[in-house]
């Protein structure tokens, strides 16, 4: 289930869709299973028993200030991901995210920005800068 929103983006030329994979890329043999343990990743619907695939997008505004991975709930949500090789991070990483969060309005969850730093941050409401190393750190 997509929401308007994002179709409304692609017309008004702020979306591209995903670019399809070429021979070679990695991809997994089967699809995220919510039953393999740390493999798996689905979201659970509302209900909590109904299991919403989230849909992925990339977002580029007029300007070329572009979101590297855009996650979309059903109707209501939408969270992103940027992703930057330098060991710090600043405002100014945050500016795609920001202009997603205008645009998304009250679906907008949460902006992270993955950086290869050491500590998380909080910059401002819904907005983080974790450490990439920290998608091996969870347990």
């Amino acid at each position: 289930m997509s929401s308007a929103f994002f179709p409304q983006l692609l017309r008004l030329g702020l979306l591209r869709l995903p670019q399809p994979f070429a021979e070679g890329d990695h991809l997994p043999e089967k699809p995220f299973d919510p039953d393999a343990g740390r493999e798996g990743g689905r979201f659970q619907g509302p209900d909590r028993g109904a299991v919403v695939s989230p849909a992925f997008h990339h977002f580029r505004d007029r300007d070329g200030v572009e979101v590297d991975l855009v996650l979309e709930r059903g109707a209501n949500e939408v969270a992103a991901i940027e992703v930057k090789a330098a060991a710090t991070v600043t405002g100014a990483d945050f500016r795609g995210l920001r202009k997603l969060k205008d645009a998304a309005g009250k679906r907008f969850r949460a902006g992270i920005v993955l950086y290869d730093g050491e500590s998380s941050a909080r910059f401002g409401e819904g907005l983080y800068a974790v450490p990439i190393r920290a998608l091996w750190d969870m347990k």
